[in-house]
């Protein structure tokens, strides 16, 4: 399990070649079993494609139920607001002020000057 998690977050690309190597046997496998069955390989294949449901599809199913894809999907975000953020340092600036002027609240204010818990 924490293999898999490991390699959900930092060997994407080997897990996307996997993927596409899984589908890909699976589509020659489908088409060479309609093939024997008759069909022509075209139509084989364009059958195989349609009895699989779109390849971009499947890979977005199976990266969805992926152990870690939720803590992948957070880092990503992180990264996001942290480039949204330097874009405008003003901003950032008077949010990061804020931030600590209610963090920091309890202790400033606390007459014994103790702990968040004890002023709250």
């Amino acid at each position: 399990m924490f293999r898999a998690f490991f390699q959900t977050l930092f060997c994407k690309k080997r897990f996307e070649q996997e993927l596409d190597d899984e589908l890909g046997a699976y589509l020659e496998q489908t088409m060479a079993e309609n093939v024997r069955r008759g069909m022509s390989p075209e139509a084989a294949l364009q059958k195989a494609r349609g009895e699989l449901g779109g390849m971009e599809r499947v890979k977005e199913n199976v990266r969805a139920v992926r152990i870690g894809v939720s803590l992948d999907i957070l880092m990503k975000d992180v990264r996001y607001a942290i480039r949204s953020l330097g874009r405008n340092p003003s901003f950032t600036s008077i949010a990061i002020l804020t931030i600590l002027a209610i963090v920091c609240k309890p202790f400033i204010c606390s007459p014994s000057g103790g702990t968040a818990v004890e002023a709250a």
